[in-house]
């Protein structure tokens, strides 16, 4: 693992992620994955365990809320974030952080 467990938390909290994959020698070939959700998670995963990894890849997932921040993770920091995931919203593919909020405005 590389990702310390208040970034799985974190990361798993936010319910979206971006998982930048650069899997062989080219830095110019890479996998990006997005989502929100736990069938999202378990195609990334299952991607990623299926891969022969080659020399030089890199596996970055962005950790930031208003600006990027791109950190390492490996594979076992993914499953992390699904368990952490599910401990939030359950077996969801769309959870109800992404409802539309209701507001309103008060005349003063």
């Amino acid at each position: 693992m590389l990702l310390t467990t208040i970034q799985q938390r974190e990361a798993a909290r936010k319910a979206y992620w971006m998982l930048d994959c650069y899997l062989g020698r080219n830095t110019q070939d890479n996998v990006v994955f997005t989502g929100d959700g736990v069938d999202d998670l378990d195609r990334a995963i299952s991607f990623l365990t299926s891969q022969t990894l080659q020399p030089g890849y890199r596996l970055l997932i962005d950790l930031g809320s208003q600006y990027s921040d791109y950190r390492p993770f490996d594979v076992e920091d993914l499953q992390a974030i699904r368990a952490w995931y599910v401990s939030f919203y359950g077996e969801v593919n769309r959870p109800v952080v992404w409802e539309p909020s209701r507001a309103s405005a008060i005349e003063t």
